[in-house]
């Protein structure tokens, strides 16, 4: 029996970045100086969707408006009302692979510091913390398709359970790109009690 209770994260608030295209709806998103971007349809459109049994969250593929977190210290306000044990993001990061750090701030105060970053999207790579999670057989180059296989990966955080978590903190590193962020508990019964 899957006891998992998840919190999916919105983070509209915090897009920056244009990073999906959707020619036949004539919206161009440039990821990067190479003006490529991942295909629109190929994703769920603002829909929660299970990727390896975490739900997510996932951004509105079909307007113009900005569709994903650029790395650039954005403060996510969380605020939570429950003990999460793990955070997970679904993300990527172009012209290479990039690992730095995460904030994370706690409502009494306390701040953690854990590495944090993902493989390059063009790339298939797997290690002890990030998988790949989602895969396309193309991007879009302007508005065409170049038939070159896409990775988003997901990255898993290990959060303190035992405190509330407040907010994270990105680093300063713009071609590192969150799409989606899931908050876990393993135990939906859990209570800081009962430690």
């Amino acid at each position: 029996m899957n006891t998992n209770s998840y919190h999916t994260v919105n983070l509209e608030a915090y897009h920056n970045t244009k990073g999906v295209t959707w020619p036949e709806l004539g919206i161009v998103g440039i990821l990067n100086h190479g003006f490529e971007s991942l295909a629109g349809h190929l994703m769920p459109n603002g829909q929660v969707q299970s990727v390896g049994g975490v739900p997510f969250l996932f951004p509105r593929t079909d307007t113009a408006a900005m569709d994903l977190v650029s790395c650039e210290e954005q403060v996510i306000q969380v605020e939570c009302q429950q003990y999460y044990d793990r955070l997970f993001f679904l993300g990527f990061c172009c012209w290479g692979e990039f690992e730095d750090l995460i904030e994370l701030r706690y409502s009494d105060g306390v701040v953690e510091r854990k590495k944090f970053g993902f493989f390059d999207w063009h790339r298939f790579y797997k290690s002890d913390s990030v998988e790949p999670a989602w895969v396309m057989p193309y991007f879009c180059y302007k508005d065409e398709k170049v038939e070159w296989e896409t990775v988003i990966y997901v990255r898993e955080v290990q959060l303190d359970r035992t405190r509330l978590l407040h907010s994270i903190q990105f680093p300063d590193n713009p071609y590192m790109l969150i799409v989606c962020a899931t908050l876990n508990i393993l135990d939906k019964n859990f209570n800081i009690s009962n430690i």
